[in-house]
């Protein structure tokens, strides 16, 4: 990993279960860490299986150094990076 590429501001953010005016238990999602990371974007064709049509899709990748923090984060969390946020489907060391 090159440290000079890693210039993206990525935001971790964790679930956490909270209780509504009703009593009922939701998700909702707040902040856990904030770091640096390389950016990468990689496009392609995926089908649905519902309706079984082609569809564009971007697979974004973020690229970050370990740490104590980081290396708790699991594909519960998410990526909030300039304002859009993105579901971790995988981690790779």
């Amino acid at each position: 990993m090159i440290i000079g590429k890693s210039d993206r501001r990525i935001e971790f953010e964790k679930p956490t279960a909270t209780v509504n005016t009703y009593g009922e238990e939701s998700l909702s999602w707040e902040s856990y860490t904030t770091v640096w990371a390389e950016l990468v974007r990689t496009t392609g064709l995926k089908e649905t299986a519902t309706d079984m049509q082609d569809a564009a899709t971007t697979t974004v990748i973020f690229k970050i150094r370990s740490s104590a923090a980081t290396r708790v984060i699991t594909p519960k969390y998410r990526v909030n990076y300039n304002g859009n946020r993105y579901d971790i489907s995988g981690i790779e060391e």
